[in-house]
């Protein structure tokens, strides 16, 4: 049968907990399961790098950068018509992206800042919005007005929950609280262009080494640009070829 993809949703709490260190640490005793622990490892980087934030700015930058050069090289290793074994180019396409931004960022000293850009932030908001739709309807999309109108009731669950949280208990704000307090400050600190250039080499290094162990025959990384473009030819000459 055909893969319906409406029902391939993202569940981003779910994904967090299966790429939890400790999560990795027991699939390594488990034969055969190198793929899928490299694979993890990728995952947990790009939330260490962009949404941890208990990362000073030269682990972000490592953990960024480790994780482009295992997906690049990846690509390398694959076929452009087998993307069925890689990740999707749009999400290739956003990672160089942010690892650009998160590079750009670092130097200019806003690291710490990079935690609470990530989009999660909305997802939470149209979670809590979709929320309100009455029982009994199974409604997930509205108006522009309509959203506005749930706005004012969000706005004033959020003041219950910080403003009375003395008079009214909620263990889901409790939960989270006590996440919040175990984890360290942000920490940051000053970088030069050479301790950029050390870490990045560094996070190159480690990736090719890691890649060269799963048996990946070519170890140069993907120049993105070569390849879309490549593909961008290709696509207008079937373009051309069917007109």
């Amino acid at each position: 049968g055909t893969f319906d993809t409406t029902k391939d949703k993202m569940n981003t709490t779910a994904t967090r907990k299966v790429c939890e260190p400790r999560v990795i640490e027991l699939l390594k005793i488990i034969p055969g399961s190198e793929g899928t622990v490299a694979y993890l490892r990728i995952m947990r980087s790009i939330y260490d790098a962009f949404i941890n934030p208990d990362r000073t700015d030269l682990e972000r930058l490592f953990d960024g950068f480790w994780a482009l050069s295992m997906i690049r090289r990846w690509r390398n290793n694959v076929g452009i018509g087998e993307r069925e074994t890689f990740i999707t180019n749009v999400n290739w396409t956003c990672l160089e992206l942010n690892v650009a931004f998160l590079y750009e960022m670092v130097k200019k000293g806003y690291g710490k800042f990079l935690p609470i850009w990530n989009s999660q932030y909305c997802e939470d908001t149209f979670r809590t919005l979709r929320s309100m739709t009455p029982s009994g309807l199974t409604q997930v999309n509205f108006t522009l007005i309509e959203a506005l109108e749930r706005l004012r009731r969000v706005e004033k669950i959020h003041e219950v929950t910080t403003k009375m949280k003395d008079s009214f208990v909620f263990p889901e704000n409790l939960k989270m609280k006590s996440k919040e307090e175990t984890n360290a400050s942000i920490r940051t600190e000053p970088l030069s262009d050479e301790d950029c250039h050390k870490v990045i080499l560094k996070a190159h290094k480690d990736a090719e080494l890691l890649c060269k162990s799963l048996g990946m025959t070519s170890l140069e990384l993907c120049d993105p640009e070569k390849f879309f473009k490549n593909l961008f030819f290709q696509n207008q000459s079937k373009n051309s070829t069917i007109n």
